[in-house]
C-alpha cells in the first residue's frame, strides 16, 4: 500500500496541571495562535520514517508489520518436530 506521507513534528509543551489533566483526559489540547513550539522531530506519523529530502520524495509505503493484521504462520508439516531437551 503505498500512499503520501502524513508528516507530523513531536515537540514538547510546558503544561500546568490543568491542562495536564485535560490532555490526558480529552487526548488533545487547543492552544492559542501564533504560538511558537520547539519541534524536537519530524517524521511521517504512518510508517515513522524521518523526514529527509530523500524521504520526502518517495511515497510512504506501509506494510503488514506496520499496520498490524496477521502474520504468515508456516504450515505445521514444515515444523521441526519436538524434542526432548533433557534426553
Amino acid at each position: 500500500m503505498t500512499k503520501p506521507h502524513d508528516w507530523v513534528g513531536a515537540s514538547v509543551l510546558q503544561l500546568d496541571r490543568k491542562l495536564a489533566q485535560q490532555a490526558v483526559k480529552q487526548g488533545k489540547l487547543t492552544v492559542v495562535s501564533r504560538v511558537v513550539v520547539e519541534v524536537l522531530e519530524v517524521y511521517c506519523q504512518s510508517c515513522r520514517k524521518g523526514y529527509t529530502a530523500d524521504e520526502a520524495r518517495r511515497p510512504c509505503r506501509l506494510s503488514v508489520q506496520h499496520i498490524g493484521g496477521p502474520r504468515v504462520q508456516p504450515d505445521r508439516d514444515d515444523w521441526p518436530p519436538p524434542h526432548d531437551p533433557l534426553t
